[in-house]
């Protein structure tokens, strides 16, 4: 594995560990940004050596690869929850020439990730042992863009990437089971997370999570999933009626060097729906999903929840949706399901206004 990431031309290897021991001596030492760690290491427990790793040097990101199917089971979303940026299933073949290429298919995906975070230089929070700023953008916010749009939504358009598994099990099974509108969620998760977040979700939930599927009609108090590698746009549906809206699932080129991609499905909402529609945008890296968010604001169909800067894991999407003057109302990943459950009941001459302890 070493060589074979050696060879790709965006990294620098500075160093290897034949143990997780020698791991936790050279970290210090080589300070590197990116640590490629094998689940199946000797001693390693997500739970313990990634908080512990964090506490030796904050900065540091952690992708984990396994020769086992962890990449589809509950087993890789806890290490996600721990802190690991990543999760890489290892290639069968043992040569070189094709683990050089299969890395450099799935690894980019992690540089783009890495470089995004840094380039914007979002507030970075690892995890609760760690929630200390690394970066702090002072840019002044743009001029407010605030939405006029106070309820009959017509659909719930959730954007998150880095933090955003913990993040959807804190906020989807707090909806309940009356919930009135059609839920579309891209999560930036490489292919084979997304079927097992939907399942692990689902069975705590009063709604039907699911990973979508292209062609299906979304349905109210049903939850849609946007598979991993694959980008999720809502059409309007093969009969054109304008209350009815339908899934495409799409293979096109990486956007924000995601797929799937925020803004694409965002894009495609201002684009096709022509109801109102309630935006959150949890935690992540980079800027996904605010020039969408823009656009469907230009549209004037959209009010915008950001999620807050202190539950977040990475303050880097809300933080841009912030700083252009798109978000509407920030709050804690706990309040958001409550306000969210409110407003999908508002009507047009609503205030939608409730109590909300930030």
């Amino acid at each position: 594995m070493a060589d074979a990431i050696r060879q790709y031309s965006q990294t620098k290897t500075v160093t290897v560990a034949a143990s997780l021991e020698e791991v936790f001596q050279k970290i210090p030492i080589f300070k590197p940004d990116i640590l490629i760690l094998e689940y199946e290491i000797p001693n390693f427990q997500p739970e313990k050596s990634i908080p512990r790793l964090k506490t030796i040097l904050p900065t540091l990101e952690i992708v984990l690869v396994s020769r086992f199917h962890r990449t589809t089971s509950e087993e890789s979303l806890k290490a996600l929850e721990f802190g690991a940026m990543y999760f890489l299933k290892k290639p069968k073949e043992n040569d070189l020439e094709i683990t050089t290429i299969y890395y450099e298919k799935f690894f980019r995906p992690v540089i783009n990730l890495y470089t995004i975070s840094r380039n914007t230089k979002e507030i970075h929070r690892t995890t609760a042992l760690t929630r200390s700023a690394v970066f702090v953008d002072n840019t002044p916010p743009a001029k407010p863009l605030r939405s006029n749009v106070r309820g009959d939504f017509v659909l719930l358009a959730v954007g998150a990437s880095l933090g955003g598994p913990e993040a959807l099990k804190r906020f989807i099974p707090l909806l309940p089971a009356d919930f009135p509108l059609p839920i579309v969620i891209t999560q930036h998760m490489p292919e084979g997370f997304t079927a097992t977040l939907a399942g692990a979700i689902n069975e705590k939930s009063q709604l039907v999570m699911q990973e979508a599927h292209s062609g299906e009609i979304i349905k109210p108090g049903r939850v849609y999933l946007a598979p991993g590698g694959k980008h999720m746009l809502i059409r309007k549906d093969a009969l054109g009626k304008s209350t009815s809206y339908a899934i495409m699932l799409d293979s096109g080129p990486p956007v924000h060097g995601c797929r799937p991609s925020v803004d694409v499905m965002f894009n495609s909402i201002a684009e096709n729906v022509t109801g109102n529609v309630l935006t959150v945008v949890l935690t992540g890296m980079g800027e996904d999903g605010r020039d969408g968010v823009r656009k469907m604001k230009e549209a004037g169909r959209c009010y915008c929840i950001t999620q807050d800067e202190a539950t977040c894991v990475v303050y880097g999407m809300p933080a841009a949706v912030v700083k252009a003057g798109l978000s509407d109302m920030a709050l804690s990943i706990h309040n958001i399901p409550i306000r969210v459950n409110e407003m999908a009941r508002a009507r047009s001459n609503s205030t939608g206004k409730i109590p909300i302890q930030q």
